[in-house]
């Protein structure tokens, strides 16, 4: 008999917090030579995962920032070693309603491919900062990363609610945005 698999996972108003999300990150990319992950995420892929309103910080949101960057190899597809990490096939994240600061922007230096799998990512209310805005939507966002063509999916960027039109963060967006955009679609 076998039973249906999980491809999304809403743990919206959880109160996970930082060292839930770890745990979660860390379950979710065992390897296989590993405990394996639970019964119904075994062999399945996460496509969208929702984690807000969890008092999440950018310290927590580090560490699967860090696990999504390793699955991905320099061209932007999935490495061969972590195929088996069930956030590979990640494509939505929601990070909203928690309290991510202006922190969130170092992210990027750590890990810079972290977004490029993703096609929709959900920022609203976390407080995320100009710097952060501006890095994700950045026509080479991941390209920090010393690879040639880490060209990012991202389709749909939801900042709203984060006051970026304060302290010239709107004319910042603007020069980003100058000449279109390689791959977003909606911005809100």
């Amino acid at each position: 008999k076998r039973c249906g698999l999980v491809s999304e996972l809403h743990v919206s108003n959880c109160r996970i917090g930082d060292e839930g999300l770890k745990q979660i990150a860390d379950v979710c990319c065992q390897s296989s030579s590993s405990s394996s992950p639970p019964p119904f995420l075994n062999r399945s892929f996460l496509h969208r995962l929702d984690l807000s309103h969890n008092d999440l910080t950018a310290a927590g949101v580090a560490h699967l920032a860090e696990q999504l960057h390793r699955l991905i190899d320099g061209d932007g597809a999935p490495s061969q070693i972590d195929q088996q990490c069930i956030l590979s096939g990640l494509r939505a994240l929601s990070l909203a309603d928690n309290p991510l600061d202006e922190s969130f922007a170092t992210i990027f230096d750590r890990a810079p491919r972290w977004i490029s799998s993703l096609e929709e990512l959900d920022l609203s209310r976390s407080q995320c900062g100009i710097r952060s805005a501006v890095e994700l939507i950045r026509p080479n966002a991941s390209a920090n990363s010393n690879s040639n063509s880490n060209s990012s999916l991202l389709k749909r960027l939801i900042l709203f609610g984060n006051e970026l039109g304060s302290d010239d963060g709107f004319g910042e967006l603007a020069k980003v945005l100058e000449g279109g955009h390689p791959s977003v679609e909606y911005l809100d």
